[in-house]
C-alpha cells in the first residue's frame, strides 16, 4: 500500500505540472487557436469524470504518462546540430610561438688590468710630540710638510704621523700604506 502511496503521489505531482503546462494561456507551446495534443487531451481527461473517481485513474500506466509527458514537452536545442556531448564553446589555441635563435655577440673580455703604480713617496723625517707631529715628505718631486688627517693633491690622505713612520691611504689603489724614515719604500 506504501509504494501504490508514493507513486500515486509522483504522478499526482506530475499530473499537476502537465495539466498546467497544457492548459490554454500558461504554456507556451499552445497557442490560443491551436488544438491539444492526444497527450494534452488524455491529461485534461480527468475533468469530465465524475468528482469521486481518481484522477490518475485515466493514465495508470507510466509508460502512457511518460509519453504524454514527453508530447507536450518536446526538447528544442539552442543550436541546430550541434553534439550535445561536446563543449559549446571552444576555447582559443594559444599563438604558435616560433623561436628565435639569437647568435650572441662576441664580447671580448680584456685581461685583468694592470694595478696603478705605487706612490713613490720619501719620508725627510719626522718631528714634534704624541699630541701634534709633522712629517717632511717628498712626493714626484716636491716637497710637503704634512700632518695627520691632511690630503695631498687629492692623491692620499695621511691617516697617521708616528715617530718612526707616515701611514697613508691612497685614493688610486684604494689602500693603507706604511713609509718610514729614510727609507721612502715600506
Amino acid at each position: 500500500m506504501l509504494r501504490t502511496a508514493t507513486s500515486r503521489w509522483t504522478l499526482a505531482s506530475s499530473l499537476a505540472l502537465a495539466l498546467a503546462l497544457t492548459t490554454p494561456g500558461l504554456a507556451q507551446e499552445t497557442g490560443p487557436g491551436s488544438a491539444p495534443t492526444a497527450g494534452a487531451a488524455a491529461l485534461a481527461a480527468p475533468a469530465d469524470q465524475p468528482a469521486g473517481q481518481d484522477p490518475l485513474a485515466a493514465l495508470d500506466e507510466e509508460p502512457a504518462q511518460v509519453q504524454a509527458l514527453s508530447d507536450t514537452h518536446k526538447f528544442i536545442p539552442g543550436v541546430e546540430g550541434k553534439d550535445p556531448f561536446k563543449p559549446l564553446v571552444v576555447k582559443p589555441l594559444p599563438p604558435k610561438t616560433t623561436e628565435v635563435v639569437a647568435t650572441a655577440p662576441v664580447v671580448i673580455i680584456p685581461g685583468p688590468e694592470k694595478p696603478p703604480p705605487p706612490l713613490q713617496l720619501f719620508v725627510s723625517g719626522i718631528c714634534g710630540n704624541e699630541s701634534e707631529r709633522l712629517a717632511m715628505i717628498i712626493f714626484e718631486n716636491r716637497p710637503f710638510v704634512v700632518h695627520k688627517e691632511m690630503n695631498v693633491d687629492g692623491k692620499f690622505k695621511v691617516v697617521d704621523v708616528l715617530a718612526d713612520r707616515l701611514v697613508i691611504y691612497s685614493n688610486r689603489e684604494q689602500m693603507r700604506r706604511t713609509f718610514p724614515i729614510g727609507g721612502g719604500k715600506e
